[in-house]
């Protein structure tokens, strides 16, 4: 009877489309921040910065997973609060993200079964 044969070495852990859509966003933002540290004076962040913040939110991969649409957050100009709008852009990174709202207030992007 042959003994079986054992793994060694790290082995990945199985990821869902969904985590690595938010790795990859993550990379992306801490990039472009990272970015705009280096062509700006370096200096310690204040709270008034916090209103320049641009993020995203509820991101949702397409059906036949090739776009996902996402909310786009950022701090509204009387700075009380926050408008939203719903984007879009192609998973393979070969166009830019384009808005696809006009509301101050839109959330929740959806995809039909169908794409």
């Amino acid at each position: 009877m042959a003994e079986p044969k054992l793994r060694r070495g790290w082995v990945m852990p199985r990821c869902t489309m969904r985590s690595r859509f938010f790795f990859l966003g993550l990379v992306c933002l801490t990039s472009l921040f990272l970015g705009q540290l280096n062509a700006a004076e370096k200096r310690a962040i204040t709270e008034k910065d916090l209103f320049d913040f641009v993020w995203i939110a509820d991101p949702q991969i397409a059906p036949d997973g090739s776009r996902v649409a996402f909310v786009r957050v950022t701090v509204n100009e009387k700075k009380l609060g926050y408008d939203t709008s719903i984007w879009t852009v192609a998973m393979d990174g070969t166009e830019q993200p384009h808005r696809l709202t006009n509301g101050n207030h839109d959330s929740s992007p959806r995809w039909s079964p169908d794409g």
